[in-house]
């Protein structure tokens, strides 16, 4: 037997199709395991829940590396504020530019986290009722 393995895009299935130099046939072994209906459903809801939990803790952590750049940002003004007379003017506004374009980062990703939530939650809310 020579084994061929073929995976296909948006499928958790491995298809090993095995050719036989002998019999000259092919044989197709589906490594995905059949799951009964309600057992399927049961799990769907366990996925969900987990990713949903995943994506608060997600959220959580955006918010403290957003507060940390914040943070950052009014540390790194009141310095300016304090030095400029004595610090490079270009490299100071570079580095500020850096950490704002971090930050709007930040708040981008955080943007995504929350509305893939919100859209989870209501897909939660609609399987429940």
């Amino acid at each position: 037997m020579i084994p061929l393995i073929a995976t296909y895009p948006r499928t958790t299935s491995v298809i090993i199709l095995c050719y036989s130099l002998n019999k000259k046939e092919m044989i197709t072994l589906d490594t995905q395991p059949k799951i009964p209906k309600n057992v399927e459903h049961t799990n769907s809801s366990e996925n969900t829940a987990k990713e949903y939990e995943s994506l608060v803790q997600q959220e959580d952590e955006h918010i403290e590396r957003l507060k940390t750049c914040t943070k950052l940002i009014w540390d790194a003004l009141a310095i300016i504020s304090q030095k400029a007379s004595v610090l490079h003017m270009e490299t100071v506004k570079e580095a500020a530019d850096h950490l704002h374009i971090m930050e709007l980062d930040l708040r981008r990703e955080l943007f995504k986290v929350r509305l893939k939530k919100s859209i989870l939650a209501n897909k939660m809310k609609q399987t429940q009722a």
